[in-house]
């Protein structure tokens, strides 16, 4: 099996009793220096860019940072620790919801801080690129094309209007998309568009790993090697290789 760059997935950063935290969004933020610093020892983090151009010449495992939903963690704990390395990143944030909370989550848990306008800017000076999440956070795969359109054309608008520069990439909100959407966000305009856990479709169906509040570092070790996909995942090896792990994968504090 070929080594490819890997594209991770973070959402917020902080901590939370499990049964506070019903949908894995908050990463302790010890567990995030953690996996950071074996990051800078282990990886190379590349913009997430070079992945989509299929620019990246490194010895070691590629891995670009991404961030899901905006949250105000991202700057005030995540940013701090990736500057002072000078890790890029990028930060997808869905913008009707831009300085609110998420109201999307369903069932609810105790709701998240989603950055201002200003603090986009502020993320964005300080090295985490911003970049679409669409606007209201819509289950693409199951609704209509015309409403995906209005939802994709009404972020890149939103956020063009805030950073003086239009998006490049989306992250499809909750994850998944359909062949459907996908040509939606093409049609659009966009280089690039980012699933969450499904098999690579395409430049706009790439895969990322979803960085879990309950992975050890020997799992994040995995999902970052540049072997671990959703193709091979859910594949009868895969399976086997995550009964092994999962015992391994418990919360860590």
């Amino acid at each position: 099996m070929k080594m490819r760059p890997t594209i991770i997935v973070y959402h917020a950063i902080g901590d939370r009793p499990p049964e506070e935290d019903p949908h894995e969004l908050l990463v302790h933020e010890n567990v995030f220096a953690e996996q950071v610093d074996f990051l800078v020892r282990r990886r190379s983090v590349v913009p997430l860019e070079a992945i989509v151009r299929g620019d990246v010449r490194t010895p070691k495992p590629a891995v670009a940072i991404t961030f899901d939903d905006a949250y105000r963690s991202v700057l005030e704990i995540a940013a701090p620790m990736l500057e002072r390395h000078r890790l890029p990143s990028t930060v997808f944030v869905p913008t009707h919801w831009i300085g609110l909370q998420n109201g999307w989550v369903d069932p609810p848990s105790r709701p998240l801080d989603v950055m201002s306008e200003d603090e986009l800017l502020e993320v964005e000076r300080r090295g985490i690129r911003v970049e679409s999440h669409g606007s209201r956070h819509m289950r693409y795969w199951e609704s209509d094309p015309i409403e995906v359109e209005a939802d994709v054309r009404s972020s890149l608008q939103r956020l063009t209007d805030i950073l003086g520069r239009r998006p490049s990439h989306l992250a499809y909100p909750y994850g998944p998309t359909s062949p459907e959407a996908a040509r939606v966000v093409e049609r659009c305009g966009l280089e690039a568009a980012f699933t969450l856990e499904q098999p690579p479709r395409g430049r706009f169906a790439m895969e990322r790993a979803w960085i879990r509040p309950r992975y050890r570092l020997r799992v994040f070790a995995m999902k970052t090697s540049g072997y671990w996909s959703a193709s091979w995942r859910w594949s009868k090896p895969g399976r086997a290789a995550a009964a092994v792990l999962r015992p391994f994968a418990g919360r860590q504090r």
